[in-house]
C-alpha cells in the first residue's frame, strides 16, 4: 500500500520537525529539571535548554531517516504496481483481438449491439461470433470470476470454440456446448482424477464455484454459456444453453428460452451429458437478446438491491422498438443508474440483435425476411447494408 506522506503534518517540512522536537525536549526537560531543583526556576530552565537540542536534534535524524525509507519503499511500490499494470493493459489488448471484429460483423448484422465490460481491466466475458454460407453462429461465454483467472479461462473457450466451429465445422448448438466440455475438461486435464484446478464453463447462468484445499482440486470455477445458431436457408435459429437463456422480443410478447442446468469444462461436468436444442421460426421483427450475469446481479438502489432478472426483462420489453444502437444507450443508462457509486460486481456483457428485410451472408446472398424489394430499391441500397 502506497504511503502518502503529503498527508502527515509532521513530515512537512525540516523546519517544523525541528521546532516541534525542540519545543517537546524543553517542556520535557524543564520538566526534570524542576522535580530535582523546585526552588531554582533559573537553574531549570538552564538544564531544560542545555538538554533540549541534543534531543530534538536525535528526534529529527530518526524522523528523517524514516521519512526516506518510507520514500524508497513508496517509490519502489510505485515501480511494482506500474510493472503490474502496463502487463494487465497489454493483456487486455490480446484478449480484445480475440473477440469478434465489430466492424465487420456490423457489415453483416447492422441491426445489432454488444456491450463488453470487463469489471477489471481483462475479464472472465467473452462473445463469440462467426459467419459462413448458410448462416452464422453468436454466443456469449461467463467464466466464472473475473480479473486474470477469468481472463485466461475466456482465452480456452475462444480457442475451443474456433477449433469446434472452424475446423471441425460443427454448427450444430448442441454438439458444440458438448465438444467444449469435453475440450476444457481435457486442455485442464480435469477428466483424469489429478487435475490441480477445477476450471470450466456454463453457458448460461454462472455457478460460483467453492474453493476447494485438497490433493486434487485448488479451485472449482467454471463458466456459463448461451449460444444460436441461424440458419438462413430455413429461416430457422436453434439455441442451446449451458445454464445461460435466449431472450425474444415479438408483437410486444417476451420468452425465455432455458439453458440446461449444466456445466462445461468443471471435473464433475458428464462428458456424455446431451445437450439440448431449442429450434424457433424467424418472424420480421424478432427481437434476440444474450447476456452473462453481470448485468442482473449488479447491486444498487436506495436498498442496495440487484437489478434482477424482471427488471431486466421489462427493461427490453420496452426498449425492443428503438433502434439497437439506441437500445444500447438505454441500457448502459439504466445499468449506471441502478449501480450509482457501487463498485461494478462482475463482468457485463449483453448482446441483442435482430435480422433486417435484408440479410447479407458472406458470400454476398440475402436473406429476405419480407417481400424481396423492387430492383430500384436494390440499386439504391448501399453496399454496407446486410
Amino acid at each position: 500500500m502506497k504511503i502518502n506522506l503529503k498527508h502527515h503534518s509532521f513530515f512537512d517540512a525540516p523546519w517544523k520537525v525541528t521546532l516541534i522536537s525542540v519545543i517537546a525536549s524543553v517542556v520535557l526537560s524543564a520538566g526534570i529539571a524542576f522535580t530535582i531543583d523546585p526552588d531554582s526556576v533559573t537553574i531549570s530552565m538552564m538544564i531544560a535548554c542545555a538538554c533540549s537540542f541534543p534531543i530534538s536534534l536525535g528526534i529529527t535524524k530518526v524522523v528523517f531517516r524514516y521519512r526516506k525509507i518510507l520514500e524508497r519503499k513508496n517509490h519502489e511500490l510505485e515501480e511494482a504496481d506500474k510493472k503490474i499494470t502496463d502487463s494487465l493493459r497489454y493483456a487486455a489488448l490480446i484478449q480484445k483481438s480475440l473477440l469478434p471484429n465489430l466492424d465487420k460483423v456490423k457489415k453483416h448484422l447492422p441491426e445489432s449491439f454488444f456491450i463488453w465490460m470487463p469489471k477489471d481491466i481483462v475479464g472472465g466475458d467473452v462473445f463469440h461470433v462467426d459467419f459462413f454460407e448458410t448462416g452464422f453462429i453468436v454466443a456469449v461465454i461467463d467464466c466464472t470470476g473475473h480479473g486474470v483467472p477469468g481472463a485466461l479461462m475466456s482465452m480456452i473457450a475462444s480457442s475451443g470454440m474456433r477449433k469446434i466451429i472452424s475446423d471441425e465445422g460443427c454448427h450444430d448448438p448442441a454438439e458444440i456446448l458438448k465438444k467444449l466440455n469435453c475440450f476444457v475438461k481435457t486442455s485442464l486435464r480435469q477428466d483424469t482424477g489429478y487435475a490441480e484446478s477445477d476450471d470450466g464453463m456454463d453457458m448460461a447462468q454462472r455457478k460460483d464455484g467453492r474453493r476447494q484445499h485438497g490433493r486434487y482440486a485448488e479451485s472449482d470455477d467454471g463458466m456459463d454459456m448461451a449460444l444460436c445458431h441461424l440458419n438462413t436457408q430455413d429461416r430457422t435459429l436453434t439455441f442451446a444453453g449451458a445454464k445461460l437463456p435466449l431472450i425474444y422480443v415479438h408483437n410486444d410478447e417476451l420468452t425465455v428460452i432455458k439453458g440446461d442446468r449444466q456445466s462445461i469444462g468443471y471435473r464433475k461436468s458428464d462428458l456424455n451429458f446431451r445437450f439440448h436444442n431449442h429450434t424457433i421460426r424467424i418472424e420480421e421483427g424478432m427481437s434476440f437478446y444474450m447476456h452473462t450475469d453481470g448485468f442482473v446481479d449488479q447491486l444498487g438502489g436506495e436498498r442496495i438491491r440487484r437489478f434482477g432478472n424482471r427488471r431486466f426483462r421489462n427493461l427490453l420489453k420496452e426498449i425492443c422498438r428503438e433502434p439497437f444502437e439506441n437500445q444500447c444507450g438505454l441500457l448502459m443508462q439504466a445499468f449506471e443508474a441502478h449501480k450509482g457509486k457501487n463498485e461494478r460486481q462482475d463482468d457485463v456483457t449483453v448482446l441483442g440483435f435482430q435480422l433486417s428485410q435484408h440479410f447479407t451472408l458472406c458470400t454476398g446472398q440475402k436473406l429476405w425476411m419480407g417481400e424481396k424489394p423492387a430492383k430500384e430499391e436494390l440499386d439504391m441500397m448501399p453496399e454496407h447494408v446486410v
